[in-house]
């Protein structure tokens, strides 16, 4: 098991990354929820002893979205939970939803995701698809509208600066 980022190119992929950790974006949790396996536990076992206890049958299809809006400052509000709740909840195995009131999150990850499995890979799908359309987080400051080429320096100053404070650190580790 390994962390690797790579292209689809001409001629084939071209790794940029490939480090000897799990894969981050909770692809460790998914494996858990579709191998029913404990995959930290599994990478260990590779790392420290040498051995690899698989391979596993997938018992289940998962995936995780992660939710984020359009905006900036505080989440305000969070509208769509109701349904999510009464439509899928026997999909949902995690999840981790937005704080309203907490800042919003820099990281690709958003503010929280929410993790489904099932055993059809087409039914992950459209509950992932559903949730995408149902869930929406607004900001306590609108997004910055930036002219091309006017401000654009500033806007990613301004960003990155924010982000130091939490770079690359989903939200639901902040305390």
């Amino acid at each position: 098991m390994t962390h690797m980022e790579g292209f689809l190119v001409e001629g084939g992929v071209r790794f940029t990354d490939a480090t000897l950790r799990p894969a981050g974006a909770r692809i460790a949790p998914m494996l858990a929820y579709a191998y029913d396996i404990d995959p930290y536990f599994a990478w260990a076992r590779v790392a420290v002893d040498g051995c690899f206890d698989g391979p596993w049958e997938r018992k289940y299809a998962a995936g995780t979205i992660f939710l984020r809006g359009q905006g900036l400052g505080a989440v305000e509000n969070v509208q769509g939970l109701e349904s999510i709740g009464s439509q899928i909840g026997e999909s949902v195995v995690d999840c981790r939803l937005p704080r309203v009131g907490a800042a919003k999150s820099m990281t690709y990850t958003g503010d929280g995701y929410i993790t489904v499995r099932h055993r059809e890979t087409s039914a992950v799908e459209e509950t992932l698809d559903f949730i995408a359309r149902t869930i929406r987080i607004t900001y306590s400051e609108p997004e910055a509208v930036v002219t091309p080429g006017e401000g654009v320096r500033e806007q990613w100053q301004s960003r990155l600066g924010y982000s130091e404070k939490q770079l690359y650190k989903p939200p639901w580790e902040n305390a």
